[in-house]
């Protein structure tokens, strides 16, 4: 009935700016990631007062459902210091972790930092997201780092990923908090399926991205939970 198609229509719409919502405070995280401190931060837009709280320490993030894409560029982030009372109830729960994949899984822009491309990466644990946002590249890397550490030139070969692919799949790891350069921080082996007998090799078959340039803000609706 119509009703009930306006109705459908409506809630797709809203869940699509939930989306670019969360993409453009995942930008906001990923440009702030050296200046911000592992803090509460009350995020503030200057004529609509708190529109986000980003917890860093119990790593949380609520957002006010009246915060839209183009408010993002304008607010500031305020840290909040002693009794800190809780965000509204009715707003939204993500944490950064989650905000910093749909930005760096769905921008064009190369968020891989520089250091990404000579050392050793090494895996650190499975991405703190839902398995369902994982690609076939990003399992095919985990799949590879569960092997041992190596360097992108020797991810490259092993899954046959072109270097794009792999910088964009790789910032997308680091960003979901999954990889590192640094050996200390690598985690234990994660049991990523394999049907492989024998000795492990690295081959796995790429999914490529898809087609087109700019950022991706319009993805399917990815079910937050």
């Amino acid at each position: 009935e119509p009703g009930q198609s306006l109705t459908a229509l409506a809630g797709l719409e809203a869940a699509l700016v939930d989306v670019r919502t969360d993409f453009a405070l995942g930008g906001a995280l990923v440009r702030q990631l050296e200046q911000i401190q592992k803090r509460v931060y009350a995020v503030r837009h200057p004529h609509r007062g708190e529109m986000a709280r980003v917890d860093l320490v119990q790593r949380e993030v609520a957002v006010s459902p009246l915060l839209l894409p183009e408010h993002v560029e304008h607010l500031i982030w305020e840290p909040l210091a002693g009794a800190i009372e809780p965000p509204p109830a009715q707003w939204r729960r993500s944490s950064p972790t989650r905000l910093r994949w749909i930005h760096a899984d769905r921008t064009q822009r190369d968020l891989l930092p520089s250091r990404y491309r000579h050392r050793t990466i090494h895996l650190r644990h499975a991405p703190n997201v839902p398995a369902r946002w994982l690609s076939d590249v990003h399992l095919a890397l985990l799949r590879e780092l569960t092997l041992g550490p190596g360097t992108m030139a020797e991810l490259g070969r092993s899954t046959g990923v072109d270097d794009r692919m792999l910088a964009h799949a790789l910032a997308t790891l680091f960003h979901g908090n999954a990889i590192t350069t640094t050996p200390e921080r690598a985690g234990p082996a994660l049991g990523v399926p394999d049907s492989r007998e024998g000795e492990a090799s690295r081959t796995t078959d790429p999914q490529p991205l898809p087609p087109g340039g700019g950022d991706l803000t319009a993805p399917a609706p990815l079910g937050l939970r």
